[in-house]
């Protein structure tokens, strides 16, 4: 496991409530974790990435105050501000240098915090963690392209920027960061008489594909004009906000099956999906921004799910598509949650815990146009895999 922190933060979030660490949080790991992740000291590492980021703890790090543990002994656990992190009252939007962009949607970052830099410092106090960040790519482009998560702000010269944060700075190097931070301020005729640079950390960030790039009026409500240079703040609940209504759905053709046309040996990366933001925002408006399993509506935590695997973007049709829990989408696709053609749940005897057998013979809940419903053969074809 790459990052147990972030795994656990994921996993802290689909349980909801205070959780008890035998009984509910090592049954989910271990249902929510690839094949192999996990390691023969698991159940320790989970138990240490706990108490590690949880002032509640005397081994907490001092860094990330994430976990709560009020009642010690007891091994029961909670997502800390969990309502309040739900409910946040602000948003931002700063304007993205396209270098960065690109290097860190085509290359990735590792699993310590990206940093988001701005060429002097911009002494970020609006922004509470967990706030979103959107990204404004630059011209000639001027849409939204994704959004990261905040955590903290700190000032810093390139050179210690680059010793933390390496290539999570969306540069290749030392030189290029210098480079293009100065490249701004000559830009800008900014004052950097003290060579210090703002740092935006920011974590569980999102990169659209450029399909979905969208203007900040209609995916936001709000108007972010050209001649702002610096960050910009929003309230989520302003009343100035025109967030537009969401188009109705069509379907302009029937989903034909694509398995025909799958390369062998083909392992397609999520980020190279094509349209994959668009199926997401239609299969979540035809299911009401409801989980077809479990009904819970936070729409952070509900994805798209491909019935038949993603194979090309024709593979992203709404009848191939079931809105779930991203715990669910996980199970779903690994064959230990199943649906039949009559929208039965079937539960993998695998799964143990309650939180899924519950589930068992119940039908999942449907679009309200029959036009969307997912395609009987496709969840007939799929069910041949379920493990039973």
């Amino acid at each position: 496991m790459q990052n147990w922190r972030n795994f656990m933060v994921k996993v802290m979030t689909q349980l909801g409530e205070e959780s008890n660490l035998t009984r509910d949080i090592y049954p989910l790991v271990e249902s929510m974790a690839n094949k192999g992740d996990l390691g023969e000291k698991w159940k320790a590492r989970v138990r240490t990435t706990l108490e590690e980021n949880s002032s509640d703890c005397d081994a907490y790090t001092g860094r990330y105050d994430l976990f709560e543990n009020k009642s010690k002994g007891k091994g029961n656990w909670a997502l800390r501000n969990l309502k309040k992190k739900k409910n946040g009252t602000k948003f931002a939007i700063a304007p993205t240098d396209l270098n960065w962009f690109e290097q860190l949607r085509n290359e990735g970052y590792d699993q310590s915090p990206v940093n988001f830099w701005t060429p002097t410092p911009w002494n970020i106090k609006q922004l509470q963690k967990g706030d979103k960040l959107f990204f404004m790519l630059k011209s000639p482009i001027r849409k939204i392209g994704g959004y990261g998560k905040f955590i903290d702000y700190q000032n810093m010269t390139p050179s210690e920027a680059w010793q933390k944060y390496g290539t999570n700075n969306g540069v290749k190097n030392l030189e290029d960061l210098e480079a293009r931070t100065k490249f701004y301020i000559d830009k800008q005729s900014a004052d950097n008489s003290y060579n210090s640079i703002g740092c935006i950390l920011l974590d569980n960030l999102e990169f659209f594909n450029n399909e979905d790039f969208k203007s900040s009026e209609s995916y936001l409500g709000v108007n972010f004009p050209n001649q702002v240079v610096k960050i910009k703040y929003f309230d989520i609940n302003a009343k100035e906000r025109k967030i537009p209504k969401p188009k109705d759905l069509t379907i302009t053709e029937e989903f034909i099956s694509q398995k025909s046309k799958k390369k062998k040996k083909t392992k397609v990366n999520t980020n190279q999906r094509k349209g994959q933001q668009k199926f997401r925002d239609d299969v979540l408006l035809a299911y009401n921004n409801k989980c077809a399993i479990t009904g819970i509506n936070d729409e952070y935590a509900l994805e798209a799910a491909h019935i038949e695997s993603y194979i090309n973007e024709k593979s992203n049709h709404i009848k191939n598509g079931i809105c779930l829990r991203a715990d669910i989408h996980k199970l779903f696709d690994k064959n230990l949650i199943g649906i039949k053609g009559d929208f039965k749940i079937f539960i993998s005897p695998v799964l143990k815990d309650k939180e899924y057998t519950k589930l068992k013979n119940k039908k999942i809940n449907l679009p309200k146009n029959k036009d969307f419903y997912p395609l009987k053969k496709l969840l007939n074809e799929k069910f041949k895999s379920f493990r039973r």
